[in-house]
């Protein structure tokens, strides 16, 4: 199913379901509302729970598996750790999805994109 970018329409929330098409940084979102294929015969309305990841208090993503110092996920280590559910996360000048340990993201990162360090993830649900 493809999309193109005049047939869908992103209203954010603030966790009520009440679009006020302001701007919110992602730890304000609650819900994003998608309306898809508003001007055809069989529109349809999809809502996403955005739950941000806990951070560290530096404010970063933190790989749990090293317990003597604070390091980063890289794109790598945070597949295998949060391999079940659909995560966007983002990286260094760039934004990617994760859906169930996969990572969904343009071809020319496929092979060389693993090591990149994440910034921020959020859980869609």
């Amino acid at each position: 199913m493809a999309y193109k970018e005049n047939e869908v329409v992103a209203k954010y929330t603030k966790g009520n379901n009440v679009s006020d098409c302001g701007e919110y940084n992602v730890n304000d979102l609650g819900f994003a509302t998608f309306d898809l294929f508003s001007n055809t015969l069989f529109p349809e309305t999809r809502t996403y729970g955005i739950h941000p990841l806990k951070r560290s208090k530096t404010g970063k993503v933190v790989n749990t598996k090293y317990t003597h110092k604070e390091v980063n996920h890289t794109v790598k280590t945070f597949c295998t750790q949060y391999n079940k559910g659909t995560y966007i996360v983002i990286v260094s000048k760039h934004a990617l999805t994760i859906k169930d340990g996969i990572v969904i993201d343009n071809p020319n990162y496929r092979f060389t994109g693993y090591r990149r360090i994440v910034e921020s993830a959020v859980k869609i649900s």
